[in-house]
């Protein structure tokens, strides 16, 4: 490994530098050159921060990430702020490319509207579908704020809704109505992950 400076890698925009010289701990490694820590000692501390915060339960354990934030999910290390970030990111680009497939294809699109609009006898199909949704939304409402409750209650996101039958499954494909909606907890919603079992 090539020694450098911190000062020198600050000037290049890199992300580690290496002195050469063993840290407090004896680790002869590359260090972070934002917060000047060995790279050896920094895994170590992560595991153990880790490893504490699934002791206590807890969800997350406050080791900075790269960026500076502080905390991160124990169930990996996957820095909170970054993955909320990466979320915020992603929608974004989904709604653009949804907005930029739509004017390419308007055309189109209206004309697969009429024609289900002419073949179900209906005037217009959001008109058809909208006063549905609006009578099934405060029962599915009810149902989130019932499980944000008892996650409140609980002190961390233990409990889910699931969908029974899943919105896009391997062989079958549900709805998003209240019938088949449930709470469950955290674990057993993503060991079930998008499958369907029947008993």
């Amino acid at each position: 490994m090539e020694i450098i400076t911190r000062q020198e890698a600050v000037e290049q925009g890199l992300s580690h530098y290496f002195t050469g010289k063993p840290c407090k701990r004896g680790h002869i490694d590359k260090r972070h050159t934002k917060r000047k820590v060995c790279a050896a000692c920094d895994v170590g501390l992560t595991k153990k921060a880790r490893e504490m915060a699934k002791e206590k339960g807890a969800k997350h354990h406050g080791k900075p990430c790269k960026y500076g934030h502080t905390l991160r999910y124990s169930c990996s290390f996957t820095c909170v702020e970054c993955a909320r970030l990466d979320r915020i990111k992603n929608k974004a680009k989904r709604q653009k490319y949804k907005r930029e497939y739509y004017l390419k294809n308007k055309a189109k699109i209206i004309d697969y509207m009429r024609a289900y609009e002419k073949a179900n006898g209906v005037k217009s199909r959001g008109e058809s579908i909208r006063p549905i949704c609006k009578s099934l939304r405060p029962s599915i409402m009810r149902l989130y704020r019932k499980s944000r409750q008892m996650n409140k209650d609980a002190g961390f996101i233990k409990y889910h809704v699931d969908h029974i039958v899943p919105l896009k499954g391997e062989n079958v494909c549900g709805l998003h109505v209240p019938w088949n909606l449930q709470i469950i907890t955290a674990e057993e919603n993503l060991r079930k992950s998008n499958k369907w079992e029947t008993v």
